[in-house]
């Protein structure tokens, strides 16, 4: 039988999903809430409404999301002295350890998923996968 590349694609993504879901049971947070700590990791200083637009998530999930994340000690709400309803976002130093935490197993599991690799076929691999990765932006960004 011969699988399509969405078949291909979901199956990865729900694998990854669950070796991400054990990774993260150990330290109390949800593959969802990663994506948060990801996001403001890399934008130190970002605005909820920033994290809405490039998470692709509604104000009202990501008002609840950060909420929790503050909860939990994983990030920081600072009053942006530009503008005092507004907010900044910033990591924790729990939340920076998480961060670094998830780059840790996402390169572990990529080193355990591509063994059967050889190096070549792991760059070409990537190469391929970040030209259909461009041309579905492209496609997105036309509609």
């Amino acid at each position: 039988m011969k699988h399509t590349f969405a078949f291909f694609t979901t199956v990865l993504q729900k694998q990854f999903r669950n070796y991400c879901q054990i990774e993260l049971q150990k330290h109390g947070i949800s593959h969802g809430q990663l994506f948060f700590i990801l996001y403001i990791g890399k934008h130190p200083q970002c605005s909820p409404k920033e994290v809405s637009v490039q998470l692709h998530l509604d104000t009202g999930h990501t008002t609840r999301a950060l909420f929790k994340l503050e909860q939990a000690q994983l990030i920081i709400q600072d009053i942006n002295p530009l503008d005092k309803r507004a907010r900044l976002l910033s990591l924790t130093p729990h939340g920076e350890e998480i961060f670094k935490l998830s780059h840790e197993f996402f390169n572990q599991w990529d080193q355990e998923t591509l063994q059967c690799l050889s190096s070549n076929e792991r760059e070409t691999l990537l190469i391929l996968l970040n030209k259909i990765m461009i041309n579905t932006q492209e496609r997105k960004n036309l509609s």
